[in-house]
């Protein structure tokens, strides 16, 4: 995945992040490069995107035009640890582990291989469940940008 100077955005998932209880926010800036162009809480642009990137601190993840993107990816751009006993920092407690549910169902395997999919609900947690949303109202793509 390169960073381009610009990355027609064709479709979005959303991803929630619970840890420990805790809701944990997923920031706008991630997957766009340095300097960051602000407007407040949202991000307008830097240097360069990825063909994954938030620009809004939603949980509302932008996806560009090529294959399907994963969790797993989505996370290394920000700098999060994802893996069967930890997410984000948060480790798994004794005898748990991460939980990845795309639209509402289970995901069953390893969950940074869980897929980013166009207009998925994807939630992710560790410790206590939290029943997940089986879907989310996007906005308008055209808004997003």
């Amino acid at each position: 995945m390169s960073c381009r100077a610009s990355s027609p955005v064709v479709s979005a998932a959303h991803v929630e992040v619970f840890a420990q209880d805790r809701v944990v926010a997923v920031p706008a800036g991630i997957g766009v490069a340095p300097p960051l162009r602000r407007d407040g809480a949202y991000v307008r642009g830097g240097s360069c995107v990825y063909p994954l990137h938030t620009l809004e601190p939603t949980g509302l993840v932008l996806l560009g035009p090529g294959s399907t993107r994963t969790l797993g990816e989505f996370f290394e751009l920000w700098g999060q640890p994802l893996g069967p006993r930890v997410l984000a920092g948060f480790p798994a407690p004794r005898g748990g582990h991460v939980a990845v549910y795309i639209d509402g169902v289970a995901w069953r395997a390893d969950p940074g291989a869980a897929p980013l999919s166009p207009h998925a609900q994807v939630t992710v947690e560790v410790g206590p469940r939290v029943p997940p949303h089986a879907n989310y109202v996007f906005p308008s793509l055209a808004l997003a940008q």
